[in-house]
């Protein structure tokens, strides 16, 4: 018993043992009593390669579009000439594929054409003296990429001329090819003792 004048200190223990539980109670009851469905639900794991690019940025390298043209302008031709002639050593063989070679070229420049008058063909419709009048400077940027496109038909199409006779865009390609053949066909020659 306390005596008179003295103040007790009340138990806490007792008193937190006693609040604990209706504390809880009414918590749960506000809020809901989930805190064990949300520990064992389990998070599905992100790859951390969607956000995380290890590449070097030096490695990476703008690429210009991968067209057929393109393809055959950093194709090596000296090497492919050079096996034909180590292993065929015939010049009708090599005359064939320099045909093949140009006749390659020739389609890869109609394809081009084929992609230009499509353009061209797009930028028509807005071509017009309705657009010009209503949006002048709009009108003068198509005009004038509308006379580059068809400036780089015409001479796609004059280069097609000029592949016939083999010259123009596909020259270096036969000239290497020609090189590759004929180095070819005098390592062929040297190896089995035959004067070219």
């Amino acid at each position: 018993m306390p005596q008179a004048g003295s103040y007790a200190i009340p138990n806490t223990n007792k008193v937190h043992l006693i609040l604990k539980p209706i504390t809880m109670s009414f918590f749960s009851n506000f809020f809901g009593n989930n805190t064990n469905a949300v520990m064992n639900e389990t998070v599905p794991r992100v790859d951390k390669a969607l956000f995380v690019d290890d590449s070097n940025p030096t490695d990476l390298e703008v690429t210009e579009k991968a067209t057929d043209l393109n393809k055959l302008l950093k194709k090596d031709y000296r090497s492919e000439g050079f096996v034909l002639g180590y292993e065929e050593h015939c010049a009708d063989i090599m005359e064939l594929r320099l045909n093949s070679i140009v006749s390659g070229f020739q389609q890869a420049m109609s394809s081009e054409i084929d992609v230009l008058v499509a353009a061209m063909g797009e930028m028509s419709d807005f071509l017009t003296k309705e657009y010009q009048e209503l949006m002048p400077n709009q009108y003068l940027k198509l005009r004038t990429r509308y006379d580059a496109l068809n400036l780089k038909k015409v001479e796609f199409n004059a280069e097609i001329e000029m592949a016939e006779d083999r010259k123009g865009i596909c020259l270096h390609a036969v000239n290497t090819f020609k090189e590759g053949f004929v180095k070819g066909l005098k390592a062929w020659s040297e190896e089995n003792h035959f004067n070219i």
